[in-house]
């Protein structure tokens, strides 16, 4: 295929020599020999392409290669971010250079790009139209008064947007050029790939709204903010993470070699295979498995299901606890309630590794003795991860899932569908994936998805995330990966809003068979009512991305995916226990203009919004009740589902009179943005009877940014959520715990004791907490892990650990303390053991690594690190800090300059920062 792409190519570029030496074979024998030998080969070519033209299509309008000079270059810059005095639109511009060699003139071509933010109409100006296509999709077509735009020359091009635009990560991306070819009669498309970024002014673009308090970090912020972690000693440095129940050293050491037998009660061969695997690749050799469990011995590593007591309460099956002895007669000893206990069990015994077996093989493994019991705080511990805004492959999935494991989380919401992609092969329906999986330039009735989040108009493209889907097989082997592992697949299918991956699928459907002449059947799965006029417009700017739940054949579309999911699961030898269905964000208005909603509800005057909200609850009150008269399967969804509407979400009417109440539901909330209305509305849902999961945007939703510097990259929507964001994070309480707004402003006391807190009763509604990984910037597998790393291990460690006391504590004057003693030995114990061993573990994960923490006093260099044990290097004169520059230790005397990094264990850098004459910046 590349080969066939390279001639097509040369014979494009060059196609003028080509045809005009064909066509010259009439005279050639006035011109010799040579000139003959020329044409004659000339000709042959041009016969070979016309065939590779026939056998590779696909290739008709062929993408830049990487490597080669793109006919265009595009820069980004922020001129004006939104005025915090006037709040006037904020002004960004593109700077266009021609590289090419043909001029641009006011018709023939356009400049594609995606961009997350609405640009205002009034930017177009005399020579372009900016045109807001669908979604995030833009384009820029030149106007009659465009000038000719010849090669060599720059082009700028301005606009607008209400939002304010402080990040990098902000600009636009997957820009390509779509151009008339005059020789071939049809469109050509070029890549162009993501801009160059022009600089953001830390001082003085980065104001989000009027009186915006939170500052960029800077070296000497984060040096005085570092200077609060409290000191820890290695003694004192926790080996488990999240934090047993009860954990006490004891005298002695325990030693794992290669005449290591686990012996295992016979229920308990997943748990004992599981970590003979485990093992392995650190000593070089698989364990020997007897299924006969033994007492602890020099060489036995005993695993046992029997009731325990632990930190004096007794355990039975299902509590999932455990207790791990190290040592006791030389060997090791796991109990627990249930195999899930065990297997907790075998993680915290990973866990007290040295951090060296991890480093290299080690035929001898010596662990020091220790005694543990230990039981989660929550039964749901969940991480969930979007893969439909971009892809993620079957094996970075899994190694995700491994890593959950590892910090004992149990939940994966797997959300699968959005309106830019559909990830899972169903049975009878190949659009879902054909059309919903793929995104590529072009969107007709049945083509595929259109470019989003900067994935180009290549679907093949090596640097595009856009494309993609599990086949069935992928999808089993997932699900059997994570129940080895005691983790609970939650499969999301996003309806009714969400959902133009779907919808789009099934249009093309209807028009494949309606060409065969079969309507019935075209018209079975369809989710749109082809008769709707209704306009609406989503967060994310699509206006078609609404099912509509007045139609039967959306219930059945919905009920062939959720049999077809149960069959998967059945195929797995895994239950389907929880599917969640999404209900999120669906805008007012989109079935206004339905006549098959006009036929089912009558709204009278003012009462559409009141109807639109009856219809969805309609909606999910069916598929509950199919889902649930099936398998008795839960059915799980964000909060939106669960309250009436906004006003009514204002009091406790919403939690009390709700119909999804059941034990066969589960509420997802995440909108807990103070000012917003619905900080407390967790509390009255879960004060009211239903079931919770907290998802709360603030502080878990790991896609947002960890500081508002403007090369960190993420949202910042509901905040910035650094790694301490999460571990501060008080399920039961955190309304005592708020005390600023996203703003950096304070709140009144009085405002917070306003709000309904949780009562005793409503904690049992409680469930659990889940981290968010949405999808939009996670653009590669190092992006995933960078978003997420650390932040997991702050959840898992809040998810886990019993409520520390600086969480019931709401003394002001005494919990900010006992907060701080919590958080500084956290962060020793990611800084000397977590971040170390996740190097090395599932062969090194791409962690976030913090930036240095620097001041020079009198020409002394001081500086620190938020995860004390990770290195800083620095410099003096000027160059990039690497591995072999000097290792900061302690103050020394430097000058007035210094450039420092932070390292991990494998010489792995984060961002350098420039110290000079007080001056600070980081670059």
């Amino acid at each position: 295929m590349i080969y066939s792409t390279l001639i097509a190519r040369l014979f494009y570029e060059h196609a003028p020599l080509s045809i005009s030496l064909v066509r010259a074979g009439a005279r050639r024998a006035a011109w010799g020999p040579s000139i003959v030998r020329a044409s004659n080969f000339m000709f042959s070519l041009f016969v070979l392409i016309s065939v590779l033209f026939v056998c590779y299509g696909a290739f008709a309008a062929p993408a830049s290669l990487e490597g080669e000079k793109r006919s265009l270059a595009i820069t980004w810059k922020v001129l004006k971010n939104r005025s915090a005095a006037s709040l006037s639109p904020s002004v960004s511009e593109l700077v266009v250079t021609n590289n090419g060699s043909q001029a641009l003139g006011n018709h023939g071509w356009e400049l594609y790009f995606n961009f997350c933010r609405k640009i205002s109409p009034g930017s177009d100006s005399d020579e372009v139209r900016i045109v807001h296509i669908n979604g995030d999709l833009y384009r820029v077509e030149p106007r009659s008064g465009f000038l000719s735009f010849r090669p060599g020359t720059s082009r700028t091009i301005r606009f607008e947007t209400e939002i304010p635009l402080i990040k990098e990560s902000d600009a636009p991306s997957g820009f390509y050029l779509v151009k008339d070819d005059a020789i071939r009669q049809e469109k050509s498309v070029e890549a162009l790939g993501d801009p160059t970024l022009g600089p953001i002014d830390p001082k003085t673009q980065t104001m989000r709204a009027r009186d915006d308090q939170v500052a960029v970090p800077t070296p000497e912020s984060r040096y005085q903010e570092n200077l609060q972690l409290l000191s820890v000693g290695e003694q004192d440095v926790a080996k488990v993470v999240p934090s047993p129940l009860l954990s006490k050293s004891v005298p002695g050491l325990a030693v794992i070699d290669r005449k290591t037998v686990i012996a295992a009660d016979p229920q308990l061969g997943n748990e004992a295979s599981y970590l003979a695997n485990a093992l392995s690749p650190l000593i070089g050799a698989t364990l020997t498995i007897s299924d006969q469990a033994a007492e602890s011995g020099p060489d036995t590593i005993s695993l046992s299901v029997q009731e325990i007591t632990v930190a004096g309460k007794a355990r039975t099956a299902g509590d999932h606890a455990y207790t791990l002895s190290v040592g006791a007669e030389g060997g090791i000893t796991i109990v627990g309630t249930d195999p899930a206990g065990v297997f907790y069990g075998i993680q915290s015994l990973r866990a007290c590794l040295p951090i060296s077996a991890y480093r290299q093989v080690e035929e001898t493994i010596s662990i020091p003795a220790c005694e543990i019991e230990d039981a989660p705080c929550f039964g749901y511990r969940g991480l969930h991860l979007d893969v439909a805004r971009n892809f993620h492959s079957a094996s970075s999935v899994k190694k995700l899932l491994e890593l959950m494991s590892f910090y004992k989380l149990n939940k994966f919401h797997f959300h699968l569908t959005d309106d830019e992609g559909w990830r899972l092969e169903i049975a009878g329906l190949p659009e879902l994936t054909e059309i919903g999986g793929q995104r590529s330039h072009g969107n007709g009735p049945d083509e595929r998805l259109p470019p989003s989040f900067g994935s180009g108009p290549d679907p093949q493209a090596e640097d595009s995330h856009g494309s993609g889907y599990y086949s069935r097989a992928e999808f089993v082997d997932i699900l059997q990966f994570a129940a080895a592992r005691h983790i609970e697949v939650i499969p999301e299918i996003d309806l009714p809003g969400h959902a133009r991956a779907a919808v789009q699928s099934m249009k093309a459907r209807q028009k494949r068979l309606l060409d065969q002449g079969l309507e019935k059947e075209a018209n079975e799965f369809v989710l749109h009512d082809l008769a709707d006029q209704s306009k609406y417009e989503s967060v994310q700017l699509w206006n078609d991305n609404v099912v509509n739940v007045c139609l039967e054949s959306t219930d059945s579309f919905v009920k062939h995916v959720l049999n077809d999911i149960r069959d998967m699961y059945a195929e797995a030898g895994v239950t389907l226990k929880t599917i969640h269905l999404g209900g999120d964000e669906v805008p007012d208005g989109v079935w206004d203009d339905s006549p098959a909603y006009q036929k089912k509800y009558s709204p009278g005057d003012g009462e559409q919004a009141t109807h639109g909200k009856e219809a969805m609850a309609d909606f999910f009150t069916r598929i509950s009740e199919y889902v649930a008269s099936e398998d008795n399967i839960v059915i799980g969804a964000w909060e939106e589902v669960f309250l009436n509407d906004l006003k009514k979400s204002q009091v406790m009417q919403d939690a009390t009179r709700n119909r999804f109440m059941g034990p066969n539901f589960q509420c997802y909330v995440w909108n807990n943005v103070w000012g917003w209305g619905q900080e407390d509305v967790a509390y009255r849902l879960a004060n009211g009877g239903v079931k919770i999961v907290l998802c709360n945007a603030t502080h878990l939703y790991f896609d947002l940014a960890y500081d508002k510097h403007p090369e960190e990259p993420g949202y910042y929507w509901a905040g910035f959520v650094e790694t301490k964001t999460p571990y501060s994070f008080a399920p039961r309480n955190y309304l005592a715990k708020t005390r600023k707004d996203i703003y950096g402003h304070d709140i009144a006391l009085e405002s917070i004791n306003r709000r309904v807190r949780l009562t005793e009763e409503g904690s049992k509604h409680i469930l659990g907490i889940q981290g968010q990984l949405w999808g939009e910037n996670l653009k590669g597998q190092d992006q995933l892990e960078y978003m997420a790393l650390p932040k997991l291990i702050a959840l898992a460690e809040r998810a886990w650990a019993v409520e520390p006391e600086w969480i019931s504590d709401e003394n002001p004057d005494s919990w900010p303390l006992k907060f701080r003693q919590a958080w500084s030995h956290f962060a020793a114990q990611l800084g000397t053991r977590e971040l170390p061993r996740l190097d090395y573990f599932q062969g090194g994960f791409n962690y976030r690594i913090p930036d240095a923490g620097a001041v020079i006093e009198d020409g002394v260099l001081k500086a620190n690190v938020a995860f004390p044990g990770l290195e800083i290097r620095y410099t003096t004169d000027g160059g990039e800090p690497d591995a072999n520059s000097r290792l900061y230790k302690e103050p020394i005397s430097v000058g007035t300059r210094a450039c420092l990094k932070v390292f991990t264990s494998t010489g792995r850098a984060g961002r350098s920062c420039t110290i000079k004459e007080q001056v600070f910046r980081v670059k």
